[in-house]
């Protein structure tokens, strides 16, 4: 199945529970909590050599795992994925003697949504709380700055930190692109998150 989404923001986060209170108070429905850990491998082209596609392998709590199969053309902002369910987890092992060890990222994911817009608050381990709206389609051909930043991001500014860019897997792979700034505003918010939990 081919997925199309756009990313419309991505900060780190200061306070969960306020960005929480918000999604109530804006009528956003709770979807679902759930730790989630993925294992994400690079494709290179054999020709050029060229980083070309990226495999991602989620395994979940019932045990189910759903790989996403993303194009490299595509931005930060506009995804396109195939997407497949499959029950057996040995996939991580097969990819792995395919395609070489995997960057993992571990992480405890809440779930929102409010018509077309999907809220993620995330515990991402090794790297700290972070709060993304997803676009799984506009209406009217309106953009993402004006669907997401005139209506929304004001209402969460004062639980957010610096804005991502990039995916969790850039900064599970590369900790220096955190910033030290960032760094001193986590020191008592973030979360551990054990692999056994």
């Amino acid at each position: 199945m081919k997925v199309s989404l756009q990313r419309a923001v991505k900060y780190f986060c200061k306070d969960i529970p306020g960005v929480r209170s918000i999604l109530k108070e804006i009528h956003a429905e709770f979807i679902t909590v759930m730790d989630q850990a993925d294992y994400i491998f690079k494709i290179y082209d054999p020709l050029t050599g060229a980083y070309s596609k990226r495999i991602k392998v989620r395994a979940e709590q019932d045990k189910s795992c759903l790989v996403y199969v993303y194009c490299r053309e595509d931005n930060d902002e506009n995804i396109q994925f195939d997407f497949y369910e499959v029950q057996d987890q040995k996939l991580t092992s097969i990819f792995t003697s395919l395609y070489g060890e995997p960057v993992e990222v571990k992480k405890h994911r809440e779930v929102w949504e409010l018509g077309n817009l999907r809220f993620h608050m995330d515990s991402v381990l090794g790297v700290g709380d972070i709060f993304e709206i997803e676009v799984v389609e506009t209406h009217n051909h309106q953009t993402v700055e004006e669907v997401v930043m005139v209506e929304f991001l004001k209402l969460f500014e004062d639980y957010l930190l610096d804005q991502i860019h990039g995916s969790n897997e850039d900064l599970v792979a590369n900790p220096s692109v955190i910033s030290s700034a960032i760094n001193a505003s986590w020191s008592g918010v973030l979360r551990n998150i054990s692999s056994g939990e």
